[in-house]
């Protein structure tokens, strides 16, 4: 095996979703105890991103595209300036909000009414609307980071 250069991994904190209430991120990595820290690959644009854990089912249809409950994926926060459409298209969000964090599809982003459409892709699951002023902060969903086996044999 050979050592990867330290300038190829970036250090992202780690929050676990099914916990978090408010505000994601913002803490000094330095500050953090080593389990809230993980290493992943510098492969991405600049910009503040964060590791979650994925809690639940709604996003688990059992195809390729679930994300399933103990999954640690990397997210990216995007800021939504006035007059701005959300890029829906090929995205999954994290929105945090007063009501939670939760990772969705979006299917519509209503610039009018400053709504958006949620969706599980999970069929047990009913579409949802949120209004853009009780959402704190939106994060781009980029990849899985770490999947639990789902068997040990």
């Amino acid at each position: 095996v050979n050592q990867v250069p330290n300038e190829n991994y970036m250090m992202v904190e780690y929050a676990d979703l099914s916990v978090t209430a408010g505000v994601l991120g913002g803490a000094l990595l330095d500050n953090l105890p080593e389990s809230k820290i993980r290493l992943v690959p510098r492969e991405y644009e600049k910009g503040n991103y964060l590791v979650v854990r994925v809690n639940g089912d709604s996003m688990n249809d059992g195809t390729l595209r679930a994300l399933i409950d103990g999954d640690e994926i990397l997210i990216q926060e995007y800021f939504l300036n006035n007059g701005d459409k959300l890029p829906i298209r090929n995205n999954l969000f994290v929105i945090v909000s007063n009501e939670g964090s939760v990772i969705k599809q979006i299917i519509e982003h209503n610039t009018i009414e400053n709504t958006i459409t949620c969706h599980s892709f999970n069929p047990l699951y009913q579409d949802f609307k949120l209004n853009l002023d009780d959402v704190f902060q939106i994060f781009v969903y980029k990849k899985i980071i770490r999947r639990k086996p789902l068997y040990w044999h």
